[in-house]
């Protein structure tokens, strides 16, 4: 999930500049502090305007369906949630560490 400050153009151009820097990190997609972390680098680096200010926050959450757990990283994003429909409960996801699991089940 990703969210780009402002609408048109320019906004659509920096989503696709995020999407293909991301495809670029396939090799780490497993590491959700790595990915954000060399994201921000290579976006960093690519869009630097000294005079314009660039806003862009991202959640990434890797999801392991086998261990029932989810890790990620979220970096300018809301606390993501986790809705329980079952036992009606919602779930304040904390990734304020860069693996903390949460098991879903």
């Amino acid at each position: 999930m990703c969210d780009v400050m402002g609408h048109g153009m320019r906004s659509a151009l920096v989503t696709a500049i995020v999407r293909g820097l991301l495809e670029e990190l396939r090799p780490v997609a497993g590491d959700p502090g790595k990915v954000l972390t060399e994201a921000n680098r290579a976006f960093t680096a690519v869009l630097r305007q000294p005079h314009e200010l660039i806003f862009a926050s991202a959640l990434y959450v890797v999801a392991d369906t086998q261990a029932g757990c989810l890790t990620g990283a979220n970096a300018g994003h809301p606390a993501p949630l986790l809705v329980r429909p079952h036992s009606r409960s919602v779930i304040p996801l904390d990734f304020s560490r860069r693996f903390l699991a949460r098991p879903w089940g």
